[in-house]
């Protein structure tokens, strides 16, 4: 989505297996006018027939942000949308300062945001401005009880110090991926790191594919600085941003997660992935979400494996439910 004629994408693969992927571009009414607010901070599909859409504005240069909430019908994503004013949903956008200020659900520090939901929480992580050398270079975070209850004053969660050729590195698009739980009750999120934000530092790649910094050539053989691009991964408590223990989440969908381990094997695999606990797997069902938490694959469990043949090569998480239990676990698909 870019902040004017913002677009819906729907993207699958080419074919079955194929790891090319097409792409179908919607636009949206009440959404693809949109100037004032970039609606790309994160969708949460809720228990009441709703998806609730997050998006922000910009505010002192990358100093503070304001965060909206926009909403579609899960059975209707491509008809128009409503948006929260302050007061309840309407089919224009906020579009002045003063409605702006009006129909925000959060404002403090930070320049990008991502959100998400966890635990019957809505959870909002800011990065602080990162395109540039500056003293302040923290992840903060928060959470709402509801999409449009307003979201707590932030707090610090994490200080980036990366650095390239001794200067900053540049980092940005957080997000935020409840989907990879795990057993110490810790939520995962990630920014990109991309160079140095110093513009003073000149990195530039030759005609002999040789980076030069400030000039010098930089001689490390095949290696590549990993600090010229790549995402970064953090794992913050539950506990800090005021999110609830897994295990005193029940009430909600009527099961309970249990502590179980789960073994999958071969992992690596591609063609069946074979499943060992330590609890009987009669009756239990499975689903398999990729990576932007998309249900792909979905099924009665057989013979406690899964074939997977159909799907593309990468990284997928595997659900197993079985009553009041359910069991996670990542796995990676590889060519056959």
């Amino acid at each position: 989505m870019s902040q004017t004629k913002q677009t819906l994408y729907e993207i699958y693969p080419s074919s079955a297996g194929s790891l090319v992927w097409s792409s179908i571009r919607h636009e949206v009414p009440g959404l693809s006018t949109s100037v004032s607010v970039n609606y790309a901070c994160g969708m949460v599909k809720a228990a009441d027939g709703y998806v609730y859409v997050f998006g922000c504005r910009g505010l002192g240069f990358g100093s503070a942000i304001q965060i909206f909430v926009a909403r579609f019908s899960q059975a209707s994503p491509l008809t128009a949308w409503t948006f929260w004013n302050g007061t309840t949903w309407v089919d224009k956008q906020p579009a002045t300062d003063a409605k702006c200020n009006k129909a925000k659900v959060f404002e403090g520090p930070g320049a990008l945001a991502a959100v998400g939901y966890v635990n019957g929480k809505y959870v909002l992580i800011t990065l602080d401005i990162g395109f540039w050398v500056t003293t302040s270079r923290f992840v903060r975070g928060t959470v709402a009880d509801s999409p449009i209850s307003g979201f707590a004053a932030s707090k610090k969660i994490y200080a980036i110090n990366e650095y390239v050729y001794g200067s900053q590195a540049r980092y940005y698009t957080p997000n935020v991926h409840p989907q990879f739980t795990n057993e110490n009750d810790e939520l995962l999120f990630t920014y990109s790191l991309n160079y140095s934000a110093d513009d003073k530092t000149d990195i530039t790649v030759n005609s002999a594919g040789k980076k030069i910094v400030n000039g010098v050539s930089i001689v490390k053989g095949a290696y590549i600085d990993p600090y010229f691009y790549r995402v970064k991964g953090v794992r913050v408590p539950y506990s800090l941003l005021g999110i609830p223990a897994s295990s005193s989440q029940t009430a909600t969908v009527d099961i309970k997660e249990e502590k179980k381990e789960i073994k999958l094997f071969p992992n690596p695999a591609h063609g069946f992935l074979n499943i060992s606990t330590g609890t009987s797997l009669e009756g239990a069902t499975y689903e398999i979400y990729n990576t932007m938490g998309r249900l792909l694959s979905n099924g009665k469990l057989k013979e406690n494996n899964v074939n997977i043949e159909t799907l593309p090569a990468g990284f997928y998480l595997l659900v197993l439910k079985r009553n009041a239990t359910i069991l996670s676990k990542c796995f990676t698909k590889i060519k056959g």
